[in-house]
C-alpha cells in the first residue's frame, strides 16, 4: 500500500529534481536527494534518511536518467501542515500517538524504534495513521 495525502499545504512543483536511475514511485511515495544529488525513496538507510517531497503520480525512470533522460519528478513539497497516511508494520497503539518513527524501503513505517522521519498524529486504522512528516 502506498502512502494517501491526507492534508496539504505546499509547494507543488516538477522543476530541477531529476529522478535516479530506474526509479519507480507512485503517488505519496517519501523522496529526498541520495549521495549523488538525484531524486531517490526516503528510508532509514542512511543514503536517503531525509524526507524533502511527497511524489505525485506514477513515474519510472530510464536506467540512463541520471546521464541521458533527465526525467523530473512532480512534487509536493514537505510542510509542516502536510499529512500522509503511511502503513505500519506492526500494529498501532494509542501509546504511539506523537512519537516519531522512521520508514523502511517500503515506505512503512517502523514502530520498534524513535527516530526522526515522521510523528504519529492519529490512528486511521490498525496498521495505517496519519503522519506529519518531519
Amino acid at each position: 500500500m502506498a502512502g494517501k495525502l491526507r492534508k496539504v499545504w505546499a509547494v507543488i512543483g516538477s522543476e530541477g529534481k531529476i529522478g535516479s536511475n530506474s526509479l519507480a514511485v507512485v503517488g505519496w511515495d517519501l523522496v529526498s536527494i541520495n549521495a549523488t544529488w538525484f531524486v531517490a525513496k526516503s528510508t532509514i538507510a542512511a543514503t536517503t534518511p531525509v524526507i524533502e517531497w511527497v511524489v505525485l503520480g506514477e513515474k519510472t525512470f530510464a536506467s540512463d536518467n541520471e546521464t541521458v533522460a533527465q526525467a523530473t519528478l512532480d512534487y509536493a513539497v514537505k510542510s509542516d501542515e502536510m499529512r500522509v497516511e503511511l502503513p505500519t508494520v506492526t500494529d498501532l497503539t494509542q501509546a504511539h500517538i506523537n512519537d516519531k518513527f522512521d520508514i523502511n524501503a517500503s515506505q512503512q513505517v517502523v514502530l520498534t524504534a524513535a527516530w526522526t522521519q515522521v510523528q504519529l498524529v492519529e490512528i486511521v486504522s490498525t496498521r495505517v495513521g496519519s503522519f506529519k512528516l518531519l
